[in-house]
């Protein structure tokens, strides 16, 4: 096998010699890639989990390799489709990987980036803003996860940096040009965000995951026929944003009870999406079964976290309200997180 030297400069990066195993994590991070801009996201996930494997019974401690395969499981955790037993054995699994991540990590700047996922797992949240700081302050080139979701709480500006930077190192990474967009979005620069997208269209294609940032963009703008436009491509997204792609921009246009057969008939055609559910149900105004979707939430392993990516994605301030959510009330408490979020999109059903 040989390596040019952007081969040689990741494999150091990721802190291993052994040339196989590094060629078996590099196929495990690009089936995860293209996972993430695909329609079967678990599935294709799954393929790549052998590859990390593969890998770690090459080199057992290899550090990167676990911190990579560890998004596999928080996938599990947040699919509705998943069983009480798969999300608790996930949320196990998940804390069992990424202390491993940490441990074999040396003084990798990825340590700093695993630390912040080992909190929003965890049930406490107190060093959160903390933990953030020091991981967007790492130099070279970042290793960000579920990270992503600092954008709503605070650290939209240095989540930019972060994704920009990711998207130097790994340019044909279609997350980087989804979540430096997702930054820019909610810096108000609309603009840059959709630029940011169109770019990234233009280098590796339209896929669904493109198309729900773009849609969210315009949502932003006020420019909710535009975002319906985009359903077809987003409703390819079976297993995250698909239910959202005519409810959200038909709720925008005031039109709640179409956006409620939206959503009613993609659940009855590709089942439970609880997240998506609440989101919808805030838009639309139903704030008591947001609400009873939240509390479902709020007592599912790793509830607290599920509640956050619910709440930024929504992108609408409360999606809910936290007296019934009292476990992710608690975490918000502890990590001084204000509430309710930014408000990005004005929907005019709801009321609070």
């Amino acid at each position: 096998i040989i390596l040019d030297d952007d081969a040689w400069r990741r494999m150091q990066d990721a802190g291993v010699r052994n040339v196989d195993a590094f060629v078996e994590y590099q196929k495990g991070k690009q089936q995860f890639a293209t996972a993430h801009g695909s329609n079967n996201l678990i599935a294709d996930m799954r393929e790549g989990l052998i590859h990390f494997n593969r890998a770690i019974e090459l080199v057992p401690e290899f550090g990167a390799a676990y911190w990579d395969m560890s998004d596999y499981y928080g996938h599990i955790i947040l699919d509705s489709n998943s069983t009480p037993e798969e999300q608790a054995n996930a949320l196990a699994e998940l804390r069992r990987v990424i202390d491993a991540a940490w441990r074999f990590s040396g003084d990798s700047p990825r340590k700093a980036f695993i630390d912040v996922e080992r909190v929003l797992f965890s049930d406490d949240w107190t060093p959160l803003h903390d933990r953030i700081e020091k991981a967007v302050a790492t130099e070279g080139c970042p290793s960000p996860n579920w990270i992503e979701l600092a954008v709503g709480i605070g650290h939209a500006e240095e989540m930019l940096d972060v994704w920009n930077r990711f998207q130097r190192c790994e340019p044909l990474n279609v997350i980087a040009s989804m979540k430096a967009a997702q930054a820019e979005l909610w810096l108000g620069n609309y603009d840059r965000s959709l630029n940011l997208i169109e770019e990234g269209e233009i280098t590796m294609g339209t896929n669904s995951w493109f198309a729900s940032t773009k849609a969210w963009v315009y949502m932003a703008m006020g420019r909710a026929e535009d975002a319906l436009a985009l359903a077809p491509e987003i409703e390819h997204d079976v297993e995250f944003a698909g239910i959202t792609g005519r409810a959200m921009p038909l709720a925008l246009m005031g039109d709640v009870e179409t956006a409620r057969e939206a959503m009613n008939e993609w659940i009855a055609q590709h089942g439970r999406n609880q997240w998506g559910e609440i989101i919808i149900n805030a838009t639309i105004g139903d704030r008591q079964t947001a609400n009873r979707l939240a509390a479902e939430m709020d007592a599912r392993p790793g509830g607290a976290f599920l509640l956050l990516l619910t709440s930024v994605y929504c992108g609408c301030g409360a999606p809910f309200d936290l007296e019934y959510t009292p476990n992710f009330r608690e975490r918000l408490d502890e990590s001084a997180t204000d509430w309710p979020l930014e408000t990005l999109v004005d929907f005019p059903a709801k009321d609070w």
